[in-house]
């Protein structure tokens, strides 16, 4: 129950998607490993939107972390996986802000100063 509630508090959906994607994978974690979860209980389990989790996938994608198949989702660099889940990725700030410098998943919409 407390690994949800910590996964459910990070700030940045990227680093609770990659969070979660890594918990599926659990021992396994390698590159290449394939987690054939439907997006939408996907969503219900990091708590997001099916349309935001979508975004989110694509961001992981476009930063060659995963790639988005037919029915599952593959691994592409497990360890920048676990980097971007500890929050240890340079610049993993960056990439959880919204267009116009909010930040994702704050709760209040407030500009990011």
């Amino acid at each position: 129950m407390l690994r949800i509630v910590s996964t459910l508090r990070r700030q940045c959906n990227l680093e609770r998607l990659a969070d979660l994607l890594v918990t599926l994978a659990g021992a396994d974690l390698a590159d290449g490993w394939r987690i054939e979860v439907p997006q939408a209980d996907l969503a219900a389990m990091a708590a997001l939107g099916r349309t935001t989790l979508v975004g989110t996938l694509r961001q992981l994608e476009e930063m060659g972390l995963v790639a988005v198949k037919y029915r599952g989702i593959v691994l592409r660099d497990a360890a920048a996986l676990v980097a971007l889940r500890d929050g240890a990725a340079g610049d993993a700030p960056a990439r959880c802000r919204r267009p116009g410098g909010y930040a994702d998943g704050d709760g209040r919409g407030s500009p990011i100063r």
